[in-house]
């Protein structure tokens, strides 16, 4: 055995293939994370301007709010 070859270098090809997939599974969960985050907050805004806009026509006032 050659000093400085603990590991034959197809192990360590295989160590920094499996350490990048964890890294990329890692990077996407936060990712989509914080995309779902996003989209909650837009839908409750969504479902409060629509609850306005209904209540707004019921009573027949006007939303004086532009966009």
């Amino acid at each position: 055995m050659r000093l400085g070859s603990a590991m034959p270098l197809g192990m360590i090809v295989l160590h920094v293939l499996a350490c990048a997939v964890v890294l990329g599974i890692i990077c996407l969960a936060f990712c989509l994370h914080f995309r779902v985050r996003k989209l909650k907050r837009e839908n409750a805004e969504l479902k409060k301007r629509l609850a306005h806009a209904k209540n707004s026509a019921s009573c027949g006032c006007a939303d004086t709010r532009s966009n």
